[in-house]
């Protein structure tokens, strides 16, 4: 189970970011420089994928405003080589501790490789289940209607290790809870084209 995570206050909005997350990373979707063919974003079923760029990144642990929802932030995930730092959702659950809250919402940082993709989570309230829509661009495109952009790269690392001049970036998704049901956890759906980098409940 999840520790009840900390609010982080911002405006008049509290942020809870879900750092449980990266308890479940299965996936190294990021490059240094120095070392361009570490990460596999792209193509995780084989040895040697494209990769976003971590020296055009936020720093690890740097919190990441939403634009024109500046008061909910992301906390970036551990960029070092060699290290998962995002899900390849494949029906994982966040299981939350109690005492268990009610919250507005949940947001998602993340993108999809080969393609935008949208599929269904499953929300667990204490007096019962729901569903919810998970949506998110392809990485190297623009956000579709409802889908935010919150960090575009002008390159990325190709797969043989170099620097394209290719545009890409990550995107965020806001899923609506119902704030009079206490969440007891939330599973993510089993699609293995998207990627979370992140994700906070406000």
């Amino acid at each position: 189970e999840a520790a009840p995570p900390k609010p982080l206050v911002t405006g008049n909005i509290e942020c809870f970011h879900l750092d449980a997350l990266a308890g479940h990373f299965n996936n190294d979707g990021i490059s240094w420089r120095a070392n361009p063919a570490d990460g596999n974003f792209d193509f995780p079923s084989r040895p040697n994928g494209a990769s976003l760029i971590a020296d055009l990144l936020p720093k690890a642990g740097a919190l990441v405003a939403v634009p024109g929802n500046e008061a909910v932030t992301f906390r970036f995930p551990d960029k070092d080589d060699r290290r998962r730092n995002n899900v390849l959702c494949d029906g994982q659950r966040l299981q939350f501790a109690k005492p268990y809250e009610a919250f507005d919402g949940v947001w998602f940082l993340g993108a999809c490789h080969d393609g935008a993709r949208s599929a269904l989570l499953a929300i667990d309230y204490e007096d019962g289940p729901a569903q919810g829509e998970l949506r998110l661009a392809d990485w190297l495109s623009k956000p579709a209607a409802g889908e935010i952009d919150v960090l575009r790269l002008s390159a990325r690392h190709t797969f043989d290790g170099k620097e394209e001049a290719r545009e890409c970036g990550l995107v965020a998704w806001r899923v609506p809870l119902d704030p009079k049901r206490k969440l007891m956890a939330i599973t993510l759906p089993r699609e293995r084209n998207m990627h979370v980098f992140a994700a906070t409940l406000t």
